[in-house]
C-alpha cells in the first residue's frame, strides 16, 4: 500500500497498525493545502462472494452516515471520504495526533491483586476523566448512537490541547465482523466489544445506551485501581463487580461508580446524560450558612450579673469575628467555585471550537479569580486558535509566572514565538519545558520545528527523534523528521 494514492487523492505515506479485519495508514490528502494528514482504514473481507459484498456495501453506507454525522463535534473523529475501490472498501478520517488512555493507567503491583491496592490515579483525576468521556458520550447518545466499544485504547488524548477523543466507533466492526465470518453473515446482530469492558446484554448481541455507561465506569474503576476489568473478582450470587477493597475513594463517588456498572442494564443510568448528571451533582455541593443571633442586654443588672454578661459578650464577640472571617472564607471559596465552573464551561465552548465564547468565559473567570494559572493557560491556548499569536504570548508568560513549572504553558509558548518567527525564543521556551519533564513528546517536537526554522537541521533531526522514542505514534514528527533531508 505504500506510495499508492486511492481516490486520486489520498497517497498512503506510512502503515499505522491493523489487524486481520483491517489495516489503518497515514495518508496526505493532496487536494488540500499544507501536506493535510488523514486516516485511511482499508477493510479488507476474506470472503469477497457478490452476497456478502452487497452486504457489507449496505452496512458500510449506513454506518459511514452515522460517523459522518457525529463527525460534527470536536472529540470525534471527522469523516472525510469513504468509497469502495476494486471491491475494497475505504474510510478516510481526521488524524488525531496523541496518545490512548491505556498509557496512562498504571498496572497494579499487588499480587493475584490481594489486598487494597491503592489508586493508581487519584479520585480528583479520575473524575475529570469520566465527565470527558461522558460529554462525548452525551453527544453521541442523543444521536441514538451506541458506541458498542469503549475502552482504553479507543480514547485518545490528542497531543494539541490535552483534550480525550473518543474513536474507533462500531461501524467498521460492525462490517469486519459481519462479513468475515461467512457461517454468520445473515445474522443481524453482532456481538461488539471488548472482554471486560462489554455488559452481558451487549454478549448477547443486545447492547443498549446504558452498555456504554458500563464501559464508561469500568475504565474509571481501571483508573482507580489498576486492574483490568476483566481481572475484577465477581459476586458469585450478583455477578456485580467486586472493587471498592482495591482502592480508596469518597462515598458518592463509589456510589455512582456502582450504579453504571450494574450487572442489569435496567439499574444503571440510562444515558451518559444521566451519569453526567449525577457526577456534577456530587461533585458540587452546596454549602449553607448558619445565622448568629446575639442576646438582648438589659440595663441596671447586679456587678455579678454584668460580670457574666461580659464574659458572654467577649464569647459572641469572638463568635462574630470568626463569622465574619468564615463569611470571608465562604466568598473566596465561592468566587472560587463559581471561577472553576467557568474555566469547565470556557473548556467546553473551546471543544466545541466556539473560542470567541470560550474567551470571553476564561476572562470571566480570570476576572473572579485573577491568580487561576489553568486559566490562564487555556486562554492562551484560545488565543493561539484565534491566531492572535502576540496576545497568546502573554497570557502564556501570565501562567508562567503563576505557575513556573508549568510544563503546558512553556510548550504552548514555544509554539506561539514559533508562529511569530521568533525560533530562537521558541527553542528556548520548548527547552524549559523540557528541564521540567525532559521526556515530553510535544516540547521535543516543537523544538525540531523551531530547529528546523532556524535551518539547524541536524538539530531538528534529533529533536524529532527524541519526540517518538518516547511516544512512537507521533506522527507529525515522523513526518517532519525526513523534511531536512528533502531541503
Amino acid at each position: 500500500m505504500l506510495g499508492i494514492t486511492l481516490s486520486s487523492r489520498y497517497s498512503i505515506i506510512r502503515h499505522l497498525g491493523g489487524g486481520g479485519f483491517a489495516q489503518t495508514y497515514l495518508a496526505e490528502d493532496s487536494q488540500l493545502p499544507g501536506n493535510h494528514l488523514c486516516v485511511v482504514k482499508q477493510l479488507k473481507p476474506q470472503a469477497t462472494d457478490p452476497e456478502t459484498l452487497q452486504v457489507a456495501r449496505r452496512l458500510f453506507d449506513t454506518e459511514a452516515q452515522v460517523l459522518y454525522r457525529l463527525g460534527n463535534h470536536d472529540r470525534i473523529p471527522r469523516l472525510f471520504a469513504y468509497f469502495e475501490e476494486n471491491q475494497e472498501f475505504y474510510l478516510v478520517q481526521e488524524f488525531i495526533e496523541g496518545h490512548d488512555l491505556s498509557e496512562e493507567i498504571t498496572p497494579s503491583q499487588l499480587p493475584s491483586y490481594q489486598g487494597v491496592a491503592g489508586s493508581c490515579m487519584k479520585e480528583d483525576e479520575v473524575i475529570d476523566i469520566l465527565q470527558e468521556i461522558l460529554e462525548i458520550l452525551d453527544f453521541v447518545h442523543q444521536q441514538n448512537v451506541i458506541h458498542r466499544d469503549v475502552n482504553p485504547r479507543n480514547i485518545l488524548r490528542r497531543k494539541g490541547d490535552g483534550k480525550l477523543v473518543l474513536i474507533d466507533f462500531g461501524a467498521v466492526k460492525e462490517i469486519t465482523t459481519q462479513i468475515t465470518n461467512p457461517q454468520h453473515k445473515n445474522s443481524l446482530s453482532v456481538s461488539i466489544g471488548t472482554p471486560g469492558y462489554m455488559p452481558s446484554e451487549q454478549a448477547h448481541g443486545n447492547p443498549k445506551l446504558s452498555s456504554d455507561i458500563y464501559a464508561t465506569g469500568t475504565i474509571a474503576i481501571q483508573c482507580l485501581t489498576g486492574i483490568n476489568p476483566h481481572q475484577l473478582p465477581k459476586d458469585p450470587d450478583t455477578e456485580e463487580i467486586i472493587w471498592q477493597d482495591k482502592t480508596s475513594v469518597s462515598p458518592a463517588f463509589a456510589k455512582v461508580l456502582d450504579k453504571m456498572v450494574r450487572y442489569d442494564f435496567r439499574q444503571r443510568y440510562a444515558s451518559a446524560g444521566e451519569a453526567l448528571q449525577a457526577i456534577k451533582e456530587f461533585n458540587n455541593p452546596i454549602a449553607g450558612t448558619v445565622p448568629v443571633v446575639l442576646p438582648v442586654v438589659t440595663p441596671n443588672q447586679p456587678a455579678k450579673s454584668r460580670k457574666k454578661l461580659y464574659g458572654k459578650i467577649l464569647a459572641i464577640a469572638s463568635l462574630v469575628g470568626i463569622s465574619i472571617l468564615a463569611s470571608i472564607y465562604a466568598v473566596n471559596i465561592l468566587n472560587s467555585a463559581n471561577a472553576t465552573d467557568l474555566h469547565k464551561r470556557g473548556n467546553t465552548l473551546y471543544n466545541l471550537n466556539r473560542f470567541k465564547e470560550a474567551l470571553e468565559t476564561y476572562d470571566r473567570a480570570i476576572a473572579i479569580r485573577p491568580d487561576y494559572a489553568e486559566v490562564w493557560q487555556e486562554k492562551a491556548k484560545t488565543l493561539y486558535e484565534l491566531k492572535k499569536y502576540r496576545e497568546s504570548q502573554s497570557a502564556y508568560d501570565k501562567a508562567i509566572e503563576l505557575k513556573p513549572e508549568y510544563l503546558e504553558a512553556w510548550t504552548g509558548r514555544g509554539y506561539a514565538l514559533d508562529k511569530l518567527q521568533q525560533p530562537q525564543g521558541a527553542i528556548v521556551s520548548f527547552e524549559n519545558a523540557l528541564k521540567i519533564q525532559p521526556d515530553y513528546p510535544a516540547a521535543w517536537q516543537g523544538r525540531g520545528d523551531a530547529m528546523l526554522n532556524s535551518q539547524r537541521y541536524e538539530e531538528a533531526i534529533a529533536s524529532y527523534e527524541k519526540a517518538v522514542q518516547f511516544q512512537p505514534n507521533l506522527y507529525q514528527a515522523w513526518y517532519n523528521r525526513d523534511k531536512p533531508t528533502k531541503v
